[in-house]
């Protein structure tokens, strides 16, 4: 696991330093963010800083405008999102294109 992890945000750090402006772990198990700790050591600061991990959704809304979060993770629905999944449905997408 901390080989994915460590690959994965390297992959993205080196190549797409400057597209990736978060990523968010959320209810990740104690355990992992005992590895991050690690893991964090081995990457670009400034990549690092961009990765935040949790134990709960609460922490979204700290971090993220709650309007822009689905209702599964605290936010309060206002684009239509009850859920993750509903960011790939034709529904989602007409939404965003009719807005003004």
């Amino acid at each position: 696991m901390k080989a994915a992890v460590q690959g994965s945000i390297k992959i993205c750090g080196d190549h797409f330093p400057e597209t990736m402006g978060a990523t968010f772990i959320i209810n990740a198990p104690w355990y992992f963010r005992t590895i991050w700790v690690i893991i964090r050591s081995f990457i670009d600061a400034r990549t690092a800083k961009k990765v935040f991990v949790s134990s709960n959704t609460s922490d979204l809304s700290k971090l993220i405008d709650p309007e822009m979060l689905p209702l599964e993770y605290g936010g309060s629905g206002a684009l239509g999102l009850k859920s993750i999944k509903d960011l790939s449905s034709n529904n989602y997408i007409d939404y965003i294109l009719s807005i003004d």
